[in-house]
């Protein structure tokens, strides 16, 4: 199984679960301690995080080479980038996870935490301009361009409601990171010191059955 999380503002969590077959089998939103009891009972290895992990006072080497930008200005982290910390501290104390970097990343005995950019990998397969994710458009050409990779998605059981569905977009980009990684298909950002930014490969995939599940969106 492996896991993707988006973390918000409103110190909640959103994850997607994929399988080995690229399917996605669950989304589910999590308040932090329901979040750790999940982790504690389903023991995954590998998870990403698309929320920016240990952001320093400068712009990153990997953040230079994914385009990503932030307010320099700021004297206060977003909220979640203060929340995806503290996830991650507690990941790591309490399971014994790593920070995944380019010479752990291959360790089939490491529990590990990636940072991902999802925005980064939606520039891979959409071929023509990449429309604002807040937008309704933006998210149906991230949708409709999913089935290009070989994820398996039943769109019933995305959210309504256009934030959430946003958040459940990029927790489906973090779950594929994390195949991604166990598979060695990913490419590498910036250095080790800074904590690095997974990226999966992109490889055509033709499209193949949709997968029907029961489960819906919910919140925990």
């Amino acid at each position: 199984m492996y896991i993707g999380i988006n973390v918000g503002d409103d110190r909640t969590f959103v994850i997607t679960e994929m399988n080995e077959n690229k399917e996605v089998v669950n989304i589910t939103k999590f308040w932090k301690e329901g979040l750790l009891w999940y982790i504690e009972h389903n023991r995954p290895r590998i998870i990403s995080i698309d929320s920016p992990l240990f952001l320093s006072k400068n712009i990153t080497k990997a953040e230079e080479q994914l385009g990503i930008e932030r307010n320099q200005k700021e004297e206060e982290l977003p909220l979640e980038v203060k929340y995806s910390v503290e996830l991650v501290n507690k990941l790591i104390s309490l399971f014994n996870f790593e920070i995944a970097n380019e010479k752990n990343y291959l360790d089939k005995e490491k529990k590990l935490i990636s940072r991902v950019f999802p925005e980064a990998f939606f520039k891979k397969i959409v071929r023509k301009e990449l429309l604002p994710i807040s937008s309704r458009e933006g998210i149906e050409q991230r949708l409709y361009n999913l089935k290009k990779t070989g994820i398996e998605l039943d769109k019933n059981i995305l959210s309504k409601d256009k934030k959430t569905l946003i958040r459940e977009l990029k927790s489906i980009i973090g779950a594929f990171n994390s195949y991604s990684i166990d598979n060695n298909l990913v490419e590498i950002f910036g250095s080790e010191e800074e904590c690095q930014i997974f990226v999966p490969k992109y490889r055509f995939a033709s499209r193949g059955r949709v997968i029907r599940h029961s489960k819906k969106h919910k919140d925990t």
